[in-house]
């Protein structure tokens, strides 16, 4: 059974961390257009701008997603269908006037905010147009919730991290083109999340509807929605406060241009997760019945935390080697003055990364109580050493403090969660095995990064294409040689090639990597 778990979390995985990775990608190019097009300081215009928008649709949603995906399934299984129909309802109900109502106070306090918060007008028209987007937001995120209700977990990606991101950047790179400048990708974001929305309604009620046009009755299900969603909403809101702290307290100490230098090596530093969130992604259900049989958890969580590091490693080691040539490659040479935020953020992704899984486990076994404090506590901490660090690195340095108190903080809530994990369930997330990866990057890091520095005084971009290939070629090799590769991980093997349609290549190649391991 914990074998079969793997499979299923192995294909699950794929699905979504190509998802995850296609949408990094179409958001870095998001980024990059409006960072080399329109300069540091609109980029930092732009990134305050969304962090405002990031808290008005947190606000605006209610965390009724969740409750879509609690309750439709069990209505579906339940045959009761005017229930179904009930909660699409119930969820436009309470989720659109709130949105609608947050637009307005958005529009309404744009130039207050910019002039008092941010101390810059020029955020204020941004403001003024991502304005436009929480009611869309809410009705893309109402209907992508149901078809996941559905198990159509491919409707959320071909819509959010395709189809969105497409559109942003087509709009994006035209209306820039035109000059509108900053108010351009403001308005390329807002006309992606209005035809995402569209084509979400579209999947919901064409694919796996009708709902909203089915001739069932309304049995509206408010009350018990809102009952299940509004615990959830002050942990959604923790969430999304810690991912713009850094950004808002820059804003508020800084200029515009910090911020956008900021912002250029935060959500690079994030690609170092994008194997955590994969794997993550179906890692409660799978734990939750492992606790319930009582074996096989320890196994699964230390399977997963190895495949993690595997796959995490050689990205942070290229940021870590390589953080001004990676930062020019996607944001243009300008935005090299963070090569050393980057390195900073890198290694809080890295270490979040090795003990990732960990909240998941204390959420299968209901101590999710335990996960909200540590919520607060690293909110805390991290505004705490913003505030300090931030205005004592002074100007053009602070978003070294920024990075050192995000680093810090998520560096704390980790080494929380080890203790924590051992302490109910006497287990923690490392094998004998966890080292191999450090050992096995040594040998290719050797040689290309001396080859570079020797063949080059300042390496250039392009050099790190071949020197990446070789990297990889050589990591894969030292780890299995190291014995990096066991038994257990056949199943992740397989069920990765037969999500791609490969499970036959894929059993040979999990053969292969076995038997030069032993």
């Amino acid at each position: 059974m914990a074998n079969q778990r793997l499979n299923t979390l192995a294909k699950g995985a794929v699905l979504t961390g190509v998802g995850m990775f296609a949408s990094k990608i179409f958001t870095y190019f998001y980024r990059a257009i409006v960072a080399r097009m329109v300069g540091p300081d609109a980029y930092g215009q732009l990134s305050q701008g969304l962090m405002i928008l990031g808290i008005a649709t947190t606000i605006s949603l209610f965390a009724i997603n969740q409750a879509i995906k609690k309750y439709v399934p069990e209505y579906r299984m339940d045959n009761d269908l005017s229930s179904v129909k009930g909660a699409v309802y119930s969820a436009l109900n309470i989720t659109l006037p709130v949105s609608i109502f947050m637009g307005v106070l958005m529009f309404i306090s744009a130039d207050f905010l910019a002039q008092n918060f941010f101390k810059s007008p020029a955020v204020a028209p941004v403001i003024k147009i991502l304005a436009f987007v929480p009611p869309f937001s809410v009705f893309s995120r109402v209907s992508i919730s149901t078809t996941v209700a559905y198990k159509q977990l491919k409707y959320r990606v071909i819509t959010n991290q395709f189809f969105q991101n497409i559109v942003q950047l087509i709009f994006t790179i035209g209306f820039v083109v035109l000059g509108w400048g900053v108010a351009g990708a403001a308005g390329g974001w807002l006309l992606g999340v209005v035809l995402s929305s569209l084509l979400g309604f579209y999947f919901m009620e064409f694919k796996v509807g009708p709902i909203i046009r089915s001739k069932e009755s309304v049995n509206f299900q408010r009350r018990k929605m809102i009952r299940y969603s509004y615990p959830l909403v002050l942990s959604g809101m923790i969430g999304t406060i810690l991912g713009w702290a850094d950004t808002a307290f820059l804003g508020y100490f800084m200029d515009d241009a910090t911020v956008g230098f900021y912002n250029a090596a935060l959500p690079t530093a994030a690609l170092i997760m994008i194997p955590y969130k994969a794997f993550n992604s179906l890692a409660l259900p799978s734990m939750s019945e492992a606790e319930k049989e009582g074996k096989g958890l320890k196994k699964m969580l230390k399977t997963l935390t190895r495949w993690t590091f595997y796959l995490a490693f050689p990205a942070f080691m290229l940021m870590f080697l390589f953080s001004e040539q990676v930062l020019h490659i996607l944001f243009g040479s300008q935005y090299t003055v963070a090569s050393n935020v980057l390195v900073i953020l890198a290694v809080g992704q890295l270490y979040s990364s090795a003990v990732g899984h960990l909240d998941q486990v204390l959420q299968s076994i209901e101590k999710n109580h335990i996960l909200f404090r540590n919520s607060i506590a690293q909110l805390a901490l991290n505004m705490a050493l913003n505030f300090v660090l931030i205005p004592d690195f002074g100007l053009g340095l602070g978003m070294i403090g920024a990075a050192l108190a995000t680093a810090g903080s998520t560096i704390f809530i980790s080494t929380l969660l080890l203790l924590e994990v051992y302490y109910f369930e006497g287990t923690h997330p490392f094998s004998r095995d966890t080292w191999k990866p450090v050992v096995a990057a040594v040998p290719g890091l050797i040689l290309v990064y001396l080859g570079l520095n020797l063949l080059w005084n300042t390496v250039p971009v392009w050099a790190l294409i071949p020197g990446g290939i070789i990297f990889g070629v050589m990591f894969v090799a030292c780890l299995v040689l190291l014995g990096g590769i066991k038994e257990d991980d056949r199943d992740i093997i397989v069920g990765i090639g037969r999500r791609m349609n490969r499970g036959e290549e894929a059993d040979k190649i999990a053969d292969l990597l076995i038997r030069q391991s032993k």
